[in-house]
């Protein structure tokens, strides 16, 4: 599943792809959000970051009313994903 979200599949996309509830697949990838904040924060103490990158999405979740935005930074040398956040606002 984190496979194809990182390739851009959409949500409903990995449903049909999977043949398994959307709703489903949005819960999996909460879970494994959480996991990898967890693991973060467990693993990483004392990380040295060399060259940070940080990017955002926006994009649409329904109808094009409903506006989602994707923030994430990383660690360009090590592709290690220090942040990401899914919300409605862009602060």
């Amino acid at each position: 599943m984190i496979l194809m979200c990182v390739n851009g599949l959409g949500i409903k996309a990995m449903a049909r792809v999977k043949r398994i509830s959307w709703g489903t697949v949005a819960r999996w990838l909460e879970s494994a959000a959480r996991y990898a904040e967890w693991f973060n924060q467990w693993k990483l103490k004392g990380f040295v970051i060399h060259e940070l990158q940080a990017d955002e999405i926006r994009t649409f979740v329904g109808d094009k009313e409903q506006v989602v935005w994707v923030l994430t930074t990383l660690e360009v040398g090590s592709r290690l994903w220090v942040f990401v956040m899914v919300g409605r606002q862009y602060l």
